[in-house]
């Protein structure tokens, strides 16, 4: 029987035939365990299934190894490649590659975008609020997909007991690779780079700058301030509401908020006790110098949206920005019925000088007749803007230098409206700074703007002065802001000082805030409070404050669970006493899945799935439910690694599948099943009929013939069978041949059991 030897003994053979699951070691980086079947026609070379090495998007340019494809397998060897290693060490279930940096793929260009699967998804986060002296506010956003394909179907919505719904956004888009940008039909917003942007209905083809290696990213400021009650805080830009949300009384800092234009940020604070005030944050983003040959574009026809209201006429919008060697070109134009512009502008890179850029807009605008006796009226106007950037020092960056001068009959196309007699901008010019410095453990900021105007009305002008550092594990901040503003009949200052105080109980991280505060319609007030995590799903703040008019006292409990997040807030002061509640979270609907809650609110999702397995996690996600199912957020247009987290997994499941790369397209829904076999172990020490150990080397087999593992030392046997067996064939070197019969013996003890071989 020694043709029965198997090959895992013959160190010949480098690739012993048979069915395994390896853990893959690519140039040192390890991609997790996938399921190998080695043929025995791959004793010497290990020719590798395409589909089994895209699976692991392997960073392998294909083209190198054209030489080394068999067409017939459909697979590649890549050992055979000059410098290129494939180890398998069976010992240890480890496939190695070793593969030159000149034959790799490191874009990862060869990977195919994943548009996801058919679904349908809701978002939604809204608050109850009701005070002694007030109606009772409602306010809720929601966001639907409806996947299909390639195609996504995205309503943003908002709800106000005042206001009813308002349809913000709808539209109708897919991402097209070729061309690295977006098809979109709907009421969108225009997105361009030296154009304000507006609301239309129509079709827009555009590129997108996250598609490629690198990306553009805009100024988005820190917006952060004191607020002496549970407070609403709404922030829009261009009439475009990007949050409303309601906060705890004491410090709070959002900076998660993301511009979707330029244009000052208006942030709208309403407290409890009917106190509301509004600042600005100015926004603007120098445009992005391209590389040589680099392709920007924007093109799209529709109608604008006045007033709430679509437009009769139609318009055609245009821009494109190309990168050439020293400098990068941009341009822009509008045809309208009514309306007419052109810009021109160019950004370079001056080196260690910074970088600046500087475009003219140039517009004609033609307003109706508003009765029998009056005619048309045209006119003409001019705009200049000119941006500038630079890193003064390692520590000190210029982020913005910007100077915009606006002729007094020149009309944006966004503010432009036909129906009027005539326009005339008061707006002349603007300038606006930026500048931020580093120390060791602190940090500055300064941001600076003056609006000038004609016709006698008044500048207006804002500054903001942070001041952040860390003293002995605490945090100090000092912060200044003056606005003057024409909707005021006064200037407004504030100054901020705060100190926050970490401590631990129980091993949860807690803070102790404590702030004092001025500004000149509230005069100052005291603000201290607690706040932390109770567990993994609690967390609270309890805060007290106190100033001229009143004392206040407020408590804020919030609920982190798998399916939704939920926070309860109450407040008591001298005149009136308030409550809120909110909720946020995301519905799912899949055909694969069923229908799905979760607390993740994202625009892209991943889910996973592991067959009926419970409370199995992925890359931090929330546990698994009962059908094994579970959602995640994941970054469009970048390779993500699903990867699930084997310490729930049970010690008699052999996972198949422990992590999944892929890059998803924009709202996408991924689906991920993960494969796994239950495994029966056991550890057997044999002995023969006579009482004799069984000797190491002989090898055991099913019925089928099929290698199940090999005898150590003193008899030990391991076996890991995926169905349970009757009986095992053992087969010592010289040929003798024993039966094993398990049928009666337990699987997964985790012990070893002594069983007599049958002659």
């Amino acid at each position: 029987m020694q043709s029965q030897a198997i090959d895992i003994f013959d160190e010949s053979v480098k690739y012993p035939a048979g069915h395994y699951i390896v853990e893959v070691v690519f140039n040192r980086r390890s991609l997790g365990r996938k399921e190998l079947i080695i043929q025995s026609s791959d004793k010497e070379t290990l020719c590798l299934n395409t589909e089994w090495m895209n699976e692991l998007h392997l960073p392998i340019n294909y083209k190198e190894f054209g030489n080394y494809f068999d067409p017939l397998r459909n697979c590649y060897n890549i050992g055979n490649y000059p410098g290129s290693k494939v180890i398998f060490n069976n010992a240890k279930q480890i496939l190695t590659f070793s593969v030159p940096q000149i034959a790799l793929d490191e874009s990862n260009q060869q990977q195919s975008w994943d548009y996801g699967i058919p679904g349908a998804k809701l978002n939604y986060s809204g608050y109850v609020s009701k005070t002694s002296s007030a109606q009772t506010q409602v306010y809720g956003d929601i966001d639907s997909y409806i996947n299909m394909g390639r195609w996504v179907t995205y309503v943003r919505s908002n709800y106000s007991k005042d206001s009813s719904f308002d349809t913000s956004e709808a539209t109708v888009s897919t991402a097209i690779r070729p061309i690295q940008g977006n098809f979109v039909a709907g009421k969108t917003l225009t997105s361009t780079t030296t154009l304000p942007n507006f609301m239309f209905y129509g079709i827009a083809l555009r590129s997108e700058s996250s598609m490629r290696p690198w990306e553009m990213r805009g100024y988005a400021p820190v917006i952060s301030g004191v607020v002496n009650s549970n407070a609403k805080i709404t922030i829009s830009q261009n009439g475009y509401i990007l949050s409303s949300q309601v906060v705890p009384a004491g410090a709070y800092q959002l900076n998660n908020i993301s511009p979707v234009s330029n244009g000052d940020l208006t942030v709208t604070v309403e407290e409890d006790n009917g106190t509301k005030s509004v600042r600005r944050y100015p926004v603007a983003t120098l445009p992005s110098l391209l590389r040589a040959n680099e392709l920007n574009y924007n093109f799209v026809v529709g109608k604008r949206e006045i007033d709430g209201k679509r437009e009769n006429s139609l318009f055609q919008l245009g821009a494109v920005d190309y990168g050439f060697k020293s400098v990068t070109a941009h341009s822009a134009w509008i045809l309208h019925q009514n309306y007419q512009s052109a810009a021109l502008g160019i950004s370079k890179d001056l080196g260690q000088f910074g970088a600046i850029s500087f475009h003219t807009n140039y517009a004609i605008s033609k307003f109706q007749k508003q009765t029998s006796t009056s005619s048309n009226f045209k006119q003409s106007g001019i705009s200049h803007v000119a941006q500038y950037a630079n890193s003064l020092t390692d520590n000190t960056n210029l982020q913005l230098l910007a100077y915009r001068y606006t002729g007094k009959d020149y009309v944006d196309f966004a503010d432009f409206n036909p129906n009027a007699l005539y326009y005339r901008s008061n707006r002349k010019e603007r300038y606006e700074t930026i500048l931020s410095q580093n120390f060791d453990s602190s940090f500055v900021n300064l941001s600076t703007w003056i609006q000038t105007y004609r016709n006698h009305v008044k500048n207006e002008m804002g500054a903001s002065l942070s001041y952040n550092t860390a003293l002995k594990g605490m945090d100090l901040s000092i912060s200044g802001d003056y606005q003057k503003l024409n909707d005021y009949h006064k200037d407004n200052y504030m100054i901020s000082i705060g100190l926050n105080i970490p401590f631990s109980i129980f091993d949860k991280n807690n803070f102790w805030t404590n702030s004092v505060n001025y500004n000149r319609m509230n005069k100052a007030s005291f603000n201290s409070g607690v706040s932390g995590n109770i567990n993994d799903h609690l967390n609270y703040s309890v805060n007290t404050n106190k100033d001229k008019d009143d004392w206040s006292n407020s408590a804020y409990l919030g609920i982190n669970q798998d399916l939704i997040n939920t926070g309860f807030a109450i407040s008591q002061g001298q005149h009136q006493t308030s409550g809120s509640m909110n909720a946020s979270g995301s519905i799912l609907v899949t055909k694969e899945t069923g229908l799905l809650l979760s607390s993740v609110r994202r625009d892209t999702v991943a889910i996973a799935n592991i067959g009926n397995l419970e409370n199995i996690k992925f890359n931090d996600s929330p546990p698994t439910n009962s059908r094994g199912n579970t959602i995640m957020g994941i970054s469009p247009y970048m390779v993500n690694n699903l990867k699930i987290d084997t310490e729930e997994v049970p010690d008699n499941i052999e996972l198949l599948d422990t992590v999944y790369s892929f890059v998803p397209t924009d709202k996408a829904i991924v689906y991920r099943e993960f494969k796994y076999s239950t495994i029966h172990r056991f550890i057997l020490r044999l002995k023969k009929a006579n009482g004799e150990f069984v000797p190491a080397g002989s090898s055991a087999r099913t019925d089928k013939n099929a290698y199940v593992g090999f005898v150590s030392n003193g008899g030990v046997l391991l076996l890991n069978l995926l169905s349970k067996l009757e009986k095992i064939t053992v087969t010592s070197p010289n040929g003798e041949q024993c039966i094993l019969n398990i049928s009666n013996v337990k699987s997964n003890e985790n012990k070893m059991m002594e069983i007599k071989c049958n002659e």
